[in-house]
């Protein structure tokens, strides 16, 4: 191809392939055509530079998009992580609750033992005491009578 413009003659002179449909060339491939090899690389240049800015404005969009996502993550991970130390200072203060409450009941076992440990103590003493009294009783023993002298 030539870069000088098809000439009327050419346009108009059909051929047998041509004879039902005419060559037509689109508007734009005429003035690609027309236009000189330094007014194609200008073009190019041209395209080239709007594409860069295109890129440059999505990648600058996107750029956006991902600070903007990272900030609310970041949001949200900082309200996990308070309502974590709130969760954790509310379970801290129910441990100590019941280790108080533990700790008292440990005390009145103990208590409990020891008061079931002299009730023990008290019914052998009882029981020893009526096996006397029953020895007493059959054997008839008299004890010598209690004298006040005053």
């Amino acid at each position: 191809m030539t870069d000088q413009p098809p000439s009327s003659a050419e346009q108009t002179s059909p051929s047998s392939q041509e004879t039902a449909t005419p060559v037509r060339r689109s508007r734009m491939a005429k003035l690609w055509l027309q236009t000189g090899a330094s007014g194609r690389v200008k073009v190019v240049v041209a395209l080239l530079t709007v594409l860069l800015v295109l890129q440059w404005w999505n990648a600058r969009t996107d750029v956006s998009n991902l600070r903007r996502e990272l900030a609310q993550r970041l949001q949200s991970g900082d309200n996990i992580n308070s309502q974590t130390k709130l969760i954790a200072s509310r379970v801290d203060d129910e441990v100590r609750t019941l280790q108080g409450k533990v700790a008292l009941l440990e005390a009145r076992q103990l208590e409990s033992q020891g008061q079931q440990l002299a009730l023990e103590q008290l019914y052998q003493d009882l029981a020893k005491i009526v096996t006397i009294g029953r020895w007493l009783k059959s054997s008839r023993y008299c004890p010598p009578p209690v004298s006040n002298s005053s």
